[in-house]
């Protein structure tokens, strides 16, 4: 492997490695558009880029709302055909959460929520029954324990991964050994970062949202440089010349 390196590679190979750092960047970028996309109409405000009161809502949650009044004025408000159901809605939480209310609006959840959120495929957010609609219309208290830790099960798995592969590309370019290091390193980094915050702002302080941002940018920052870079020492980089 030490005499191995990104522009000592043949043609073909060069074209490869570019093309598989390439796809890296658009699954990377299109898991961020999807991530704002998810998370942006948190605070019910759909215009615009998340925002950090976003990251609030989506680990911490809103104690001052509940849930299903946060998601139907967010990042659910699509599902709902009409502002009349969004309304019927509100006025049932308002009106103190009765099984004799619920039983009038249920169809909507019926027609609009169940498929996406029925008891046997997504256990922390069902809305099949007036229990289960009744918990979700309590404070919102952010995502439950389950659910978090499911989510950073997959996440840790899927980027440890996909940064182990970039970092092992950059590890073959002719830069110096400390650019090499800070690259192969910085993804790492960021991961650690980004999923740490998600934990301390559900559990500690809301004040982590702000490393939970940090922590995203940090990733976008070492994925472009590694991408970037291992593209330039592929095809730009001027080489030694030897005598």
């Amino acid at each position: 492997m030490n005499g191995l390196k990104l522009n000592s590679l043949s043609g073909t190979h060069k074209l490869i490695v570019s093309l598989f750092v390439i796809s890296m960047g658009y699954a990377y970028l299109f898991a961020q558009i999807n991530l704002h996309l998810n998370t942006r109409g948190a605070d019910g405000k759909t215009e615009g880029l998340t925002s950090i009161q976003d990251i609030v809502i989506t680990y911490h949650g809103d104690r001052t709302k509940t849930r299903l009044g946060t998601k139907i004025n967010g990042s659910m408000r699509q599902y709902l055909p009409t502002e009349d159901d969004k309304v019927a809605i509100e006025e049932w939480i308002a009106a103190g959460r009765t099984e004799e209310g619920y039983h009038r609006i249920e169809y909507i959840f019926q027609d609009n929520c169940v498929r996406c959120h029925p008891y046997d495929e997504r256990p922390d957010y069902p809305l099949e029954t007036y229990e289960q609609v009744r918990a979700a219309a309590g404070p919102d208290r952010g995502p439950s324990v389950a659910h978090l830790a499911r989510f950073t099960h997959f996440h840790a798995f899927g980027m440890g991964i996909f940064s182990l592969l970039l970092a092992l590309v950059f590890s073959l370019s002719s830069f110096s050994p400390m650019l090499r290091a800070i690259g192969c390193v910085l993804p790492f980094a960021a991961m650690l970062t980004d999923i740490t915050s998600w934990w301390l702002t559900k559990l500690v302080s809301p004040v982590f949202a702000y490393t939970v941002f940090l922590g995203g940018a940090l990733m976008g920052v070492a994925f472009a440089w590694i991408i970037l870079g291992s593209l330039y020492d592929m095809w730009l980089k001027r080489q030694p010349k030897v005598d």
